[in-house]
């Protein structure tokens, strides 16, 4: 969640505020007309910079005029980062009485420019502000590679070093090198090391910076093997796997008469996923590379079906919600609630199929710019109230078939969310019914052949707000209701373009109903039942237990339950299992293939500015599964206690856990490889639910999972974010020993990269 406004920057704000009345022309003053916002400029804090990391000392400011150059007050300006990890808050400020709004800088952990926009909805004027991020002080010194074996016939390396900040970045400074042994090796000026005799050992020690590193130095001959001056080899059977793996090299022997395949796990432990570090490992003594399974190439990475939803949009909708549901917008609603609750609350009545009820549909505004739409009641059932848009496109559903999601959703759909989340607020008072509104208004939301996938349907927490109420927790454009909205067919394309027939609506409405309730049951317990702090989990997190409750819905349709390594035959056996396994689980299934493809650069955790691409999704739905598996022999009150604790996030997890969610995290990683890859691999290393390997391509979806592998004497290189790994393939020729070693580069002290090997063959 971006930082609050702190209240020690609102004096400087203020005063800010009162110069730029004077400087800019501006007026307290109501009696002058203006009209509508003609431009915005930057007007303050612009050309800045600062050490990664911290507080820009001056808030960004700009004005909004009309045409005529006159201010206009209360005017929703909205702040971006191009990019980085920098973050500006609030995102969005309202100008003041001299139509200035600002915002609050903080630099990202990346050195550089950073540039920030500042936009107006409906307005093509943007203003921006280029600031500087400049590395801090030097926290440790690198030397590269770390580790070096000089092989009979090479007799000189190059070495660079290199001092770094606490976040990675090189700070500037001239290297100088000493060797520990010079009658072995000696270091010239200029990085080059030349090799005196053979066989032998040492250190080089590095200085940068006033910071030291050092790098091991193996001279081999003729008579020496792969791991001469390095570790003991040590026999792995196939299944086996290895975590004791140290930058000094690990050694492994093959004590079979074939060649035995191996795989190294890169796994960078940092709860931070916008943080990045570099692993290279090299092999000595490695057989023939193994043939890969399936080239990166080959993978389609174009457009997405329609039936994969479109987290960019949702994304943006969740980072409205972060800016606009402040401490006290939150506890204003809470003691609304009380009032209602203690005396004023009311049962209403349910409105009877015919009536028509008047809705916001406006999914980009917050709480202003109502965009109401007739919506006409179509079914009510014990759960639900599902109301129709009275403009949506013709040949759509008949009310036949809104009774049926209704009645689905009382016995399906219902008892499985509430049973594993619990039930929502009863804000409206009818009975504990939700309203489901099929409207064009979602439609209108995808652009024609959107790359990014098809928004299916949203909740949004503006709806949980009062209407009317204190300034702080008014919201005159919520429904002020438990609902969400869901998109209608289009069968001739009317809206944008896009073709969604009544077939495709069809069989993505129950399992969407599913992912925005969870959604709705989340957010109002946090707000009105548990009445916690932060009311918005992390998004990454949220959309995990989203796509976890579509999975729910399958195991309840088809009559299963995880732990049972669900595979292709499963899934092929009937005609019946393959139309449920493509109608509950197409959708996150299809996110794991988008992580099995970007697992290097995308782990479970979103990054800082809350990512949450169908990568992401993927990845945090099959950990979450994974770490149910793991730790219960049932899914219990797991989803519950999510749900309902106090914490989100990466505190969530470690709270419900029990357990360090990161060493959770790199054991998942390792069975997403491992998994079934071969059956006799430790158990913390499988998946118990689910045999991606066979049940993905028994539907018709690849398992592109990306390999690197490794060559005799060569280092190959993995950038990863955190939370992410990197797969290493390799083979020992039959009865050799190979040595293994590894560099982290870039490393900080909040977060370190491991590597676990693993034999497969």
């Amino acid at each position: 969640m971006p930082p609050r406004l702190t209240a020690g920057l609102r004096p400087a704000i203020a005063a800010l505020t009162l110069a730029l009345l004077a400087a800019c022309g501006g007026t307290t003053g109501t009696d002058t007309k203006v009209g509508p916002p003609a431009r915005i400029e930057a007007v303050g804090g612009n050309g800045q910079s600062g050490v990664v990391g911290t507080l820009l000392p001056l808030p960004l400011s700009v004005k909004v005029t009309d045409a005529t150059g006159a201010a206009i007050a209360g005017v929703t300006v909205h702040f971006s980062v191009g990019s980085g990890s920098a973050t500006v808050s609030p995102s969005s400020s309202v100008t003041d009485q001299v139509g200035v709004a600002t915002t609050q800088l903080t630099l990202g952990t990346v050195a550089g420019t950073t540039d920030v926009s500042a936009t107006v909805s409906g307005l093509s004027s943007i203003a921006t502000f280029s600031e500087l991020a400049k590395a801090g002080p030097a926290l440790r010194a690198v030397v590269t590679p770390h580790t070096l074996r000089l092989s009979v016939g090479q007799e000189s390396a190059t070495l660079a070093a290199f001092a770094l900040d606490q976040f990675g970045n090189q700070v500037a400074g001239t290297a100088t090198y000493v060797s520990r042994d010079p009658t072995l090796v000696t270091v010239d000026a200029g990085g080059i090391l030349h090799v005196l005799r053979r066989p032998g050992s040492t250190y080089v020690v590095a200085t940068v910076g006033g910071k030291v590193d050092s790098l091991f130095v193996a001279v081999l001959d003729a008579s020496s093997t792969a791991c001469s001056f390095a570790a003991s080899p040590v026999v792995l059977a196939v299944g086996a796997s290895a975590t004791d793996v140290s930058a000094s090299g690990y050694c492994a022997r093959n004590s079979t008469a074939a060649d035995a395949e191996y795989v190294a796990i890169g796994f960078y432990n940092n709860t931070d996923a916008a943080a990045t570090s570099s692993i290279e490992v090299t092999g000595y003594g490695l057989g023939s590379p193994p043939a890969l399974a399936v080239a990166q190439q080959s993978v389609n990475q174009g457009s997405q079906s329609p039936t994969q939803r479109d987290g960019d949009w949702e994304l943006a909708l969740r980072a409205r919600e972060w800016a606009e549901v402040t401490p006290e917008r939150v506890s204003n609603a809470q003691r609304w609630m009380v009032q209602r609750a203690n005396g004023a609350l009311r049962a209403v009545a349910v409105p009877n199929v015919g009536d028509v009820l008047t809705l916001n549909t406006n999914a980009n505004d917050f709480c202003s710019n109502a965009k109401n739409a007739q919506a006409r009641v179509v079914a009510v059932s014990q759960k639900a109230i599902i109301v129709a848009d009275v403009n949506n496109p013709t040949g759509g559903f008949a009310d036949a078939d809104y009774q049926s999601f209704a009645t689905t959703v009382d016995t399906l759909v219902y008892p499985v969310d509430v049973d594993n989340f619990g039930a929502p607020s009863d804000l409206d008072a009818n009975g504990g019914r939700v309203i489901i509104f099929f409207t064009k208004a979602v439609n209108e939301l995808t652009a024609q052949g959107s790359p990014t996938g098809t928004v299916l349907g949203f909740y949004y927490l503006r709806d949980l707000l009062p209407k009317t109420g204190s300034p702080l927790g008014s919201c005159p454009a919520s429904n002020v209701a438990e609902m969400f909205y869901l998109i209608v067919p289009d069968p001739n394309g009317t809206i944008n373009g896009n073709v969604r027939s009544n077939g495709f609506v069809q069989s993505t409405t129950i399992s969407t109903i599913a992912h925005e309730f969870q959604h709705l049951i989340n957010a109002s317990r946090r707000l009105y039942v548990s009445k916690v702090a932060d009311i918005d989990e992390e998004t990454w997190l949220g959309e995990g237990l989203s796509h976890i409750a579509e999975e729910l819905l399958y195991y309840k349709v088809a009559a299963v339950s995880p732990r049972q390594n669900l595979d292709g035959n499963f899934a092929l056996s009937t005609q019946a299992r393959r139309a449920q396994l493509t109608t509950y689980m197409n959708g996150n299934l299809g996110r794991y293939r988008q992580y099995l493809i970007n697992h290097e650069a995308q782990g479970p955790i979103g990054t800082s500015d809350d990512d949450d691409d169908l990568s992401t999704r993927g990845a945090i739905w099959s950990y979450l599964r994974y770490s149910a598996d793991r730790l219960r022999a049932t899914d219990g009150d797991l989803w519950f206690k999510l749900v309902n604790g106090p914490q989100i996030g990466i505190a969530n997890l470690q709270a419900q856990f029990g357990t360090d969610p990161m060493l959770l995290m790199h054991d998942w990683a390792a069975s997403v490889y491992t998994d079934d890859n071969p059956p006799s691999v430790d158990a913390r290393y499988r998946q118990p639910s689910w045999n991606f390997r066979s049940v993905m391509p028994a539907l018709g979806i690849t398992f592109p999972l990306f390999t690197r592998t490794l060559n005799d004497g060569f280092s190959t290189l993995a950038t990863l974010n955190g939370g992410s790994a990197a797969y290493f393939r390799f083979t020992i020729p039959a009865n050799k020993e190979a040595l293994l070693t590894f560099t982290q580069a870039n490393q900080v002290p909040t977060g370190a990269m491991t590597l676990t090997i693993v034999r497969v063959r």
